[in-house]
């Protein structure tokens, strides 16, 4: 990755919530455990958890030269596996899910809406998400985001 990720968030052993989240090996590790992280994986019996400790201590986190030349303009990594059979497979990720050359789908935003609103009111999961005006308002608001993002690099 690049080498501002790697000084901020490589953390092998992370024991917060907070550690966790950017910790680049817990993430990995629970993503590989369990798919898309949620909450419950930032919390302190995930952060314990001997077969997610076992694996982050099994992950390397590196700077790659050419990501760094690209930050911060891209927010990049490139994941590097080798199976138990000694196979080797790499992914390449040239902007990071969200940014606006990599943006949420409808769908992925109403998810993650759904379990950021959840956690802090469940009972507004549904009226918030319901609230077509509000979505809309909030897609308009992430296109001129873009715009700006994209006119603060010109």
């Amino acid at each position: 990755t690049y080498r501002q990720a790697v000084d901020f968030c490589d953390d092998r052993a992370p024991d917060t919530a907070h550690r966790g989240r950017f910790s680049l090996q817990h993430c990995f590790a629970v993503t590989m455990l369990h798919g898309a992280p949620g909450f419950e994986q930032f919390e302190a019996r995930s952060l314990a958890d001997q077969k997610t400790s076992s694996l982050r201590d099994r992950i390397a986190v590196r700077e790659a030269a050419d990501l760094s030349t690209r930050f911060p303009d891209a927010y990049g990594a490139r994941i590097m596996l080798t199976d138990f059979a000694g196979q080797r497979r790499h992914i390449d990720v040239a902007t990071a899910k969200g940014d606006p050359e990599n943006p949420l789908t409808m769908a992925e935003l109403r998810d993650k809406a759904a379990r950021l609103i959840g956690r802090a009111n469940p009972g507004l999961v549904t009226e918030v998400l319901n609230a077509e005006m509000s979505v809309s308002a909030l897609l308009a608001l992430f296109r001129k985001l873009r715009g700006s993002h994209h006119d603060a690099r010109s």
